[in-house]
C-alpha cells in the first residue's frame, strides 16, 4: 500500500486531469496528511477528520464544514484503494455561511452621499462628476457597482449622454 501523501498526489493529479484547480483543496488535504502523520495515524478515521476540520477553534462553523466536505471528497475516492478509510457522513458539521442583510440607503443617506461626491476635486473636475453620476445611475436603476461600472467603459464622446449597453435580466 502506497503512503498516504503519495495517494494524495494521485487523487489530485486525478481530479485536475478532469479540469479541476484544487489550489485550496491541495492545501488543505496537504495540511491534513501532515495532521495525520503527527496523530500517528495511518489511516483517515472519521474520529481524526472531524477534529482536523473544526481546527482552528476560531474559524467559523461554515469555515469546518467547507473543509470536513473537501476532506470528504478525497476519504470516498481514497476508500477504494483503503477499505480501513472511515467516510465522515455528509451534514456531519451541518452549516452554511449566512450574508450579511445588505443595507438599504435611505433617502437622506442617499443624498447626503450625492452631496459629498459633489465635493470631490480632481484636476478638470471630472472626479465629482463621474462619481455623482455613477451613484445617481445606481440609485435611479438599481443596478450594483459591478454592473454599472462597465457601462462607463462604453461612454460615448457627448458628455450629456451615456449607453448602457448590457443589461442584467431577471
Amino acid at each position: 500500500m502506497k503512503p498516504l501523501e503519495q495517494e494524495l498526489n494521485d487523487y489530485l493529479r486525478i481530479r485536475r486531469s478532469l479540469g479541476f484547480r484544487l489550489r485550496e483543496p491541495e492545501s488543505l488535504l496537504r495540511n491534513f496528511v501532515v495532521f495525520l502523520q503527527a496523530e500517528g495515524a495511518s489511516y483517515i478515521t472519521r474520529e481524526l477528520a472531524v477534529r482536523w476540520a473544526t481546527q482552528p477553534a476560531k474559524d467559523q462553523p461554515a469555515t469546518w464544514a467547507g473543509r470536513l466536505g473537501i476532506l470528504r471528497r478525497f476519504a470516498i475516492w481514497h476508500s477504494a484503494i483503503d477499505p480501513r478509510t472511515e467516510i465522515p457522513p455528509a451534514g456531519l458539521l451541518p452549516h452554511r455561511y449566512r450574508r450579511k442583510p445588505p443595507h438599504i440607503y435611505s433617502d437622506e443617506e442617499i443624498e447626503k452621499i450625492l452631496r459629498q461626491t459633489q465635493q470631490l476635486h480632481s484636476p478638470k473636475e471630472l472626479r465629482a462628476r463621474t462619481y455623482t453620476t455613477l451613484f445617481g445611475l445606481m440609485v435611479a436603476t438599481g443596478m450594483r457597482v459591478n454592473e454599472a461600472l462597465p457601462s462607463y467603459a462604453n461612454e460615448s464622446a457627448s458628455a450629456r449622454e451615456l449607453r448602457v449597453t448590457a443589461a442584467v435580466l431577471g
